[in-house]
C-alpha cells in the first residue's frame, strides 16, 4: 500500500509560519528608522513579506490539498498508488491564481474587477486560438479523473484518422496534458492528441485483467470437418501458450468459428498475451501453420473446379492409406523407408481418435512383447509426464508430425512417460507385429533406425540437462550400437515366434 509524504506539507508550513512571524515583527524593528532609503525599504520588505505570505500559504494549501485529497481520499476511492501529475498540476495552477489575484487586490490594493474582465478578452481570445491546445488538455483531464484507460493498458482507438481506418492500437507508455504516447507492436512510439480519443471509440484490451486479448482468424475450406479444424488450431495454441507468456497459458487458449465467407470457414484464435504483442502473434502465426502442415491441410484460397469427374480431394485427411503414407512421410525416423515401406506401415496403421484426457499408456508400463506399440500424432496436442515424489511432473509435450512409443516398441523397454491428450487428437498407431515384419523384409533398416533413434536419445538427454558419468562417456555411435543390439535381440525372438 502506498502512503503518503508529510515532509512536504511539514516544509511548506514551516515557511509559512516564518514568514509571518517576519511580517508580525517587522513593524517594531523599522519603525526607529527615518531615513528615506530607511523608509523605502521597509514599504519594499512591507510588501514582500505580504506578498511571500500569500504565496507561502499557497504553497502549503496546495501541499495540503495533495496530501488530503490527492493522496489519501482520491487514491482510496480510485485504487491508484500514484495520481497522475496532471490533475495535482490543475489544482496547484489554480490556487496560486488565487494567491496572484489576492496579492493584487489585497497587498498592492489595486481593483480587480478591470483585471479579471481584460483576462477574460484575453482568455476568449487565447481560446479561439488554442481551442484544440485546450481541448486536449480538458480530454486530459477528464481520462485521468473518468479512467477509461491508464498507464500500462492496450488500448485501441478506432477512428478513420489513424492507422488507414483500422484504428490505433499500443500499450499506453505515458497520458501528458495534450497526447497519449502509446507503444506498438512494431515497437515505434505513437502520439494520439487527446482531443482525437475524446470523439473516438475505444477499446481497452487490459480491462479488467492486466493482461490483454488478441484474436487471430484462419480461413480453412469448407471440406474440413469443423471438429477437426478446432483440434488443429487449439493444439497449436497451446503448444505455445506458457504461464509467464508471451502467450499465456492461464485463461487457456480458445478456437471459435466466427463466420464464413465465399473461400471457407473462417475460424478465430482468441487467446490472452503479455505486452510482446508482436512476438505472441508470431508466434501463434508459425506454431499454426507448422500444425497445419504436419496435418496435410493448407488455408483456403480463392479456387475454381471444373467438374470433369468426381471432385479430387484438396487435403490429406488420414483417413485412407494414401493419405496415411504422406503423412508418415514427413515424420523423420521414417526418413530410411522407401515408398512400398511406407505404403505397409500406413495400410496396416490404425487410426484412432481420442478426446481430452484419454491415456495413450502410462509410466512404467509394460507388456507383452506383441502388444507394444508406437504412434504417430497426426492432429492435436500431447503431454508427457512422469511420476516423481507422488506428484505429476510435465517432461514435454508431442506436436504433429512426431512419433512417440518408439523406444518401448524398438527395444522392449517399459514406457518411459505417461501420455495424454491435452485436446482432442488423431494418432495413427504401428505395431510391433508390423515393424517385426517390415525388419524381417529388410534387416538393414535396423542400423538405419538405431542411428536415428541414437540422435533423438542424445538430443532428449541435453534438452532436459540430465547428465550422467555413462551419458557422458557414451558417443552417438556407442548409443546406437547398443540399441541395434537390443533390436536385434528382441526383433530375432519376435520373428522366431511368429514363423
Amino acid at each position: 500500500m502506498h502512503f503518503p509524504s508529510y515532509q512536504p506539507a511539514l516544509r511548506s508550513f514551516s515557511l509559512f509560519v516564518i514568514f509571518v512571524a517576519a511580517a508580525y515583527f517587522s513593524g517594531d524593528l523599522l519603525t526607529h528608522t527615518s531615513t528615506q532609503t530607511l523608509s523605502k525599504s521597509s514599504q519594499v520588505l512591507h510588501y514582500g513579506l505580504q506578498c511571500a505570505v500569500w504565496l507561502s500559504g499557497a504553497f502549503f494549501c496546495n501541499a495540503l490539498f495533495n496530501l488530503i485529497f490527492w493522496d489519501r481520499m482520491f487514491a482510496a476511492l480510485f485504487g491508484d498508488n500514484q495520481v497522475p501529475r496532471l490533475l495535482k498540476n490543475v489544482t496547484g495552477i489554480l490556487i496560486f491564481a488565487i494567491a496572484i489575484t489576492g496579492i493584487i487586490g489585497v497587498v498592492f490594493q489595486k481593483p480587480i474587477t478591470g483585471i479579471w474582465a481584460t483576462s477574460g478578452v484575453v482568455g476568449i481570445v487565447l481560446g479561439l486560438a488554442l481551442q484544440s491546445m485546450i481541448r486536449d488538455i480538458f480530454v486530459g483531464l477528464a481520462v485521468n479523473i473518468d479512467k477509461p484507460y491508464g498507464i500500462g493498458d492496450t488500448i485501441t482507438v478506432h477512428t478513420t484518422s489513424l492507422n488507414k481506418g483500422t484504428g490505433a492500437r499500443g500499450l499506453v507508455l505515458e497520458i501528458n496534458w495534450r497526447t497519449t504516447k502509446l507503444l506498438t507492436s512494431d515497437a515505434n512510439i505513437l502520439y494520439i492528441p487527446n482531443s482525437v480519443i475524446g470523439t473516438s471509440a475505444l477499446t481497452n484490451h487490459s480491462a479488467p485483467s492486466t493482461s490483454s486479448e488478441s484474436e487471430l482468424d484462419f480461413m480453412l475450406a469448407f471440406t474440413v470437418e469443423p471438429a477437426r479444424a478446432k483440434r488443429i488450431l487449439l493444439g497449436a495454441a497451446l503448444a505455445i501458450a506458457r504461464e509467464q507468456g508471451p502467450v499465456l497459458l492461464t485463461p487457456s487458449p480458445k478456437v471459435r468459428i466466427a463466420g464464413t465467407e465465399p473461400g471457407g470457414v473462417v475460424y478465430r484464435i482468441i487467446f490472452m498475451t503479455t505486452q510482446a504483442h508482436g512476438t505472441a502473434k508470431d508466434l501463434m502465426l508459425t506454431s499454426v501453420l507448422e500444425h497445419m502442415h504436419q496435418a496435410g491441410l493448407s488455408l483456403a484460397y480463392p479456387q475454381q473446379d471444373l467438374y470433369l469427374a468426381d471432385m479430387p480431394q484438396r487435403n490429406v485427411e488420414g483417413a485412407s492409406a494414401e493419405d496415411r503414407t504422406q503423412l508418415l512421410q514427413r515424420v523423420d525416423i521414417f526418413a530410411p523407408l522407401q515408398v512400398d515401406e511406407l505404403q505397409f506401415l500406413a495400410d496396416t496403421g490404425i487410426q484412432h481418435l481420442l478426446k481430452k484426457g484419454e491415456v495413450v499408456f502410462t509410466y512404467g508400463d509394460s507388456s507383452n512383447e506383441q502388444d507394444y506399440s508406437m504412434f504417430v500424432l497426426m492432429e492435436g496436442l500431447l503431454h508427457a509426464s512422469i511420476e516423481q515424489d507422488d506428484q505429476t511432473l510435465r517432461v514435454g509435450q508431442i506436436i504433429p508430425g512426431e512419433v512417440f512409443g518408439e523406444m518401448s516398441l524398438l527395444t522392449g523397454v517399459a514406457r518411459s512417460a505417461t501420455v495424454i491428450p491435452a485436446t482432442d487428437v488423431a494418432i495413427i498407431e504401428i505395431t510391433q507385429k508390423a515393424m517385426a515384419e517390415l525388419l524381417q523384409r529388410r534387416p538393414a533398416l535396423m542400423n538405419n533406425l538405431s542411428e536415428i533413434m541414437a540422435a533423438r536419445k542424445l538430443h532428449n538427454e541435453q534438452a532436459s540437462e540430465i547428465s550422467s558419468d555413462t551419458l557422458q562417456a557414451d558417443t552417438r555411435s556407442s548409443i546406437a550400437t547398443q540399441l541395434f543390439d537390443s533390436m536385434k535381440n528382441l526383433f530375432g525372438r519376435i520373428g522366431s515366434q511368429t514363423n
